[in-house]
């Protein structure tokens, strides 16, 4: 990947990534980043955006980028769509202004996923789908046939970055109007502005 020399003087960063395993010479711009405190938005595979090999020296980034930069590592997920819908206490929050609907149905599967304290839930999701997993880090996961999670939220983490994360990102994801006005949105706020009138 290319550019990444451009985070020194970014005021934001966007991650959509998944499973990448970094040159030195590229890290090293991501981390400096991470730690300068500097607004983050996250996407759906962002939680899972490194798959280091064990023994690597950022192996604990595979779960740490997710938990300690975003708000949840990357758990499992379930088949199927998610039925969205707007989390009423906080549905005054600046990332949800001007939506045209405060329900929506996601093509993209439902992520589970393990919050950190502090994190404000914006929309949750309803998943269908049975699904199972072993991992070194969680175990062994199994989802039940209906759940719910939170798919978008705000946070503070432990540099001090303004956090947007949600797991929104299947490509269907961006024929929705409400969920770009959501990523819109969710840009601004970060960045310390207001919402763009659209």
């Amino acid at each position: 990947l290319q550019g990444w020399e451009k985070l020194d003087d970014a005021d934001l960063a966007v991650f959509f990534m998944r499973f990448l395993q970094l040159p030195n010479e590229e890290w090293q711009y991501l981390e400096r980043f991470i730690r300068s405190g500097k607004p983050v938005v996250g996407l759906r595979t962002a939680n899972h955006s490194f798959k280091y090999p064990e023994g690597h020296p950022r192996f604990e980034w595979n779960v740490g980028f997710g938990t300690r930069v975003l708000g949840t590592p990357y758990i499992v997920h379930q088949q199927g769509k998610t039925d969205v819908k707007v989390v009423a206490s906080n549905a005054d929050h600046p990332v949800l202004e001007n939506l045209s609907k405060s329900e929506w149905v996601s093509p993209g599967s439902l992520y589970l996923t393990r919050l950190q304290p502090g994190v404000v839930p914006l929309l949750n999701g309803l998943g269908k789908g049975r699904a199972r997993i072993i991992s070194r880090e969680f175990g062994v996961v199994s989802v039940n046939e209906i759940e719910s999670d939170v798919v978008a939220w705000t946070w503070e983490n432990e540099w001090g970055a303004k956090v947007f994360a949600t797991s929104l990102g299947h490509p269907g994801d961006f024929a929705e109007p409400d969920t770009v006005r959501l990523l819109v949105n969710a840009i601004c706020w970060s960045a310390g502005r207001p919402p763009l009138k659209l």
